[in-house]
């Protein structure tokens, strides 16, 4: 028999691409986060000054 306990399978991780990695990258780094819209520099989410994010598995938007 085997003692070590059962996991389920992880859930599948969605690629980030390359921005998605370097917002990744800089989260784990501490820096602050927070998606901007497609091709701009705008926030792409209400409150973003609270919303931005240190936690990388927190950085959930698709690039």
């Amino acid at each position: 028999m085997n003692d070590v306990p059962h996991r389920p399978p992880a859930a599948p991780t969605p690629a980030l691409g390359r921005l998605g990695a370097a917002a990744a990258r800089a989260a784990g780094n501490g820096w602050r986060v927070f998606p901007a819209v497609p091709r701009g520099k705008v926030p792409a989410i209400a409150d973003w000054q609270n919303a931005a994010t240190t936690e990388a598995p927190r950085v959930w938007w698709r690039f």
